[in-house]
């Protein structure tokens, strides 16, 4: 009985410290991308080239990913196939 309790106490601290160590994997900031900004004039387009960030050009890359947090005065679009990300301003 005594084995039993052991085994299960030290499972669950694996599983404790396997789902922190997860989370800091998740958190830690990206090696290739630097982050990366944009000055646009109201009314204006820029174009970002985020080719480096996913390891190479299409097809070699694995994509730069969708954009979590819309921006505040304008739009964004995404192209996956040119991992180009284009910013127009609604000024």
């Amino acid at each position: 009985a005594g084995a039993s309790t052991w085994r299960r106490g030290l499972a669950a601290i694996l599983i404790v410290l396997a789902g922190l160590w997860s989370a800091a994997a998740v958190a830690a900031p990206s090696i290739r991308c630097p982050v990366m900004t944009l000055a646009v004039a109201n009314g204006g387009t820029a174009i970002l080239d985020a080719d480096a960030c996913d390891g190479g050009p299409p097809p070699i890359g694995f994509g730069i990913g969708t954009l979590i947090a819309p921006p505040a005065h304008g739009n964004v679009t995404v192209n996956q196939s040119t991992d180009k990300v284009t910013y127009t301003h609604n000024g």
